[in-house]
């Protein structure tokens, strides 16, 4: 999301010389996405997000600026997810990110670690409303009532609008400056402020911080940026929306909002200046009749401005931004010589898709991504936990014959037929044990027993079960003859959790009734299975 809001002119007659442009690459919610999807086609990654904001800052005549809205990160703390986030930022730091406002998801991370990732890998945070446990008020919610306007003292559903108290510091800088192009530019600066955005569900769900309202927020380092000279002021937060406050109050003195965590697409209210002749031919937004020119081709850009076009004022873009980083948004921003916004180019499709070559900056960072899995033996304690379905057999013949008739038994090939082996989100429902671990770099690594959806991808992990037959059959095998005090690795199954992989476009030709019904010809077909106390007896536990 974005919006305009108008520039202000704080130097009138200042022979600053400003650029006749500026492009905005932004990003949202990566959510400790490095590759791509497991949808299809697969799309998102970041080594090729590093060629699409590289490409645009070589293609481009003026100042190119990368900004994130937020939720880097999935603020889990787990051993996976942490060697996953090492390596995100990291690629953050390779793209050379200009402004990363914290996100709430962030915030789950704690304040030491993201103090650290600032040291260790530049990351450049921003947010002027995130404090303390306890600096501040705690923020009230009111819900609004349907078709009645809120106050913007109650704004964004939330009713304390009172400003931090004096001497209360937010825990990351409010604010950052950035000289784009001090060569070509000299004095042309841009102020970049970070607010977490005010969603009651959310907020709540953080309780190691405190948050004031972002309206008094922002306007105080508005005031702040003015005084040192700024030539254009830019919100960024991970907020969806501003529908339900006042907008032009909320604010005021900043030129360009530009927010994120939108998950579906919104229609622009793109308004754009038919007349600005610094493009060729009249592909806006809005406008079916012409073909958008592309920004990244210098042919198709007149290196000349106007500047008879009046200062553009309270214009809002709604772009889309999609989760994960599989669509990016690219804003243009042009000005006149008194460092007026005068039109805009806004481009809210920019698909991360296979089409876009991974960034070879990036391979290093992959190496040492896939060295921490191998080196943690992340793979081989999975593989500790899992028997395999070839392991059930032994104690229940007969159900093999069914299972090798069924998809699941050829889910692993699936893969390799798509050309999908680099695609490290497909592990988790092709093969076994790996939901909330690394995504792998080559399936090779994965053990046999764990490819394809075997019995553990509906049931528990069969080790324990396993354990306790051998356990039982050396101490008492009556009880094993009985199936007393075994653990009968029963699992409720519905619908749920075969949408758990059976989603959106996997999901298209999912009978879920025909599933359950060749799940029930194979639980029936391992009932009767039987094996001798000496079968029984092998100490398998060491599998």
């Amino acid at each position: 999301m974005a919006l305009l809001t108008g520039c202000i002119d704080y130097s009138p007659g200042s022979a600053k010389e400003m650029p006749k442009a500026i492009t905005i690459m932004v990003s949202s919610d990566t959510l400790t996405n490095f590759t791509p999807c497991g949808c299809k086609p697969p799309i998102g990654g970041m080594p090729r997000r590093g060629t699409i904001f590289k490409r645009a800052k070589q293609n481009t005549e003026w100042p190119v600026l990368f900004v994130d809205t937020g939720n880097v990160s999935q603020g889990s703390t787990s051993e996976a997810n942490a060697i996953k986030d090492k390596y995100i930022f990291q690629a953050y730091e390779v793209i050379g990110y200009d402004v990363v406002n914290v996100g709430l998801n962030d915030l789950g991370l704690g304040k030491d670690k993201l103090y650290a990732l600032k040291e260790e890998n530049n990351i450049p945070w921003v947010s002027a409303n995130v404090y303390p446990k306890g600096a501040v008020p705690e923020l009230e919610f009111v819900a609004p009532v349907p078709g009645e306007s809120i106050d913007i003292t109650k704004s964004d559903k939330t009713a304390n609008y009172t400003p931090a108290p004096t001497g209360a510091v937010p825990l990351f800088q409010p604010y950052r400056v950035v000289e784009p192009d001090p060569e070509n530019y000299p004095g042309f600066k841009i102020g970049f402020i970070g607010a977490a955005v005010h969603d009651p569900a959310r907020l709540n769900s953080v309780t190691n911080f405190s948050f004031e309202h972002y309206v008094p927020a922002i306007q105080k380092q508005v005031e702040e940026l003015k005084r040192q000279d700024v030539d254009l002021i830019v919100l960024v937060t991970d907020a969806q929306t501003f529908d339900n406050i006042d907008r032009d109050s909320a604010f005021e003195g900043i030129d360009i909002v530009i927010g994120g965590n939108q998950y579906k697409e919104t229609s622009p209210n793109a308004q754009f200046n038919p007349d600005n002749p610094l493009y060729r031919g009249a592909g806006r937004p809005g406008n079916p009749q012409a073909t958008a020119p592309d920004p990244n081709v210098p042919d198709e850009i007149v290196p000349a401005v106007s500047t008879g076009l009046a200062p553009l004022i309270g214009i809002h873009i709604f772009p889309k931004a999609q989760s994960r980083g599989r669509v990016l948004s690219r804003i243009d921003i042009f000005m006149n010589p008194a460092g007026q916004i005068v039109d805009y180019y806004l481009d809210q499709n920019i698909r991360v898709d296979e089409s876009v070559e991974d960034d070879t900056r990036m391979a290093s960072v992959m190496r040492g991504y896939d060295t921490d899995v191998l080196t943690g033996e992340l793979i081989r304690r999975v593989g500790m936990k899992y028997v395999g379905s070839v392991a059930c057999e032994e104690c229940h013949p007969g159900f093999m014959d069914i299972w090798k008739d069924h998809g699941h038994f050829n889910s692993y090939q699936t893969i390799v037929n798509d050309n999908a082996l680099d695609d490290r989100s497909c592990t988790e429902c092709h093969a076994i044990g790996f939901t909330g671990q690394p995504r792998l770099l080559t399936y090779d690594l994965i053990e046999d027993h764990l490819r394809n959806v075997g019995c553990e991808g509906c049931h528990p992990n069969g080790k324990n079960h396993i354990s306790q037959i051998s356990h039982l059959a050396t101490l008492n095998p009556s009880d094993r003859a009985l199936n007393t005090g075994i653990d009968p690795m029963k699992n409720e199954i519905n619908q749920s959790s075969c949408l758990e992989c059976h989603k959106g476009k996997f999901g298209v030709n999912f009978d879920f009734q025909a599933a359950m019904e060749t799940a029930r010809r194979l639980c029936q077909s391992v009932k009767g299975g039987t094996l001798s106390f000496d079968e029984i007896n092998r100490n398998r536990t060491g599998r």
